[in-house]
């Protein structure tokens, strides 16, 4: 759990959660947003 919870606050970027026989990552996109009209951000929670 101490792991997921690195990965959700930017302390990790990858990390391997061998347990569950499963691997994870964070990543961030960027992109130009000065000459949009609008934009919106969206945070996605895994657990709804």
């Amino acid at each position: 759990m101490i792991e997921l919870l690195n990965l959700l606050t930017n302390q990790k970027t990858t990390f391997e959660v061998k347990p569950l026989g499963i691997t994870a990552s964070r990543s961030t996109v960027g992109s130009k947003i000065s000459n949009q009209d609008e934009f919106k951000v969206i945070n996605e929670s895994i657990t709804g």
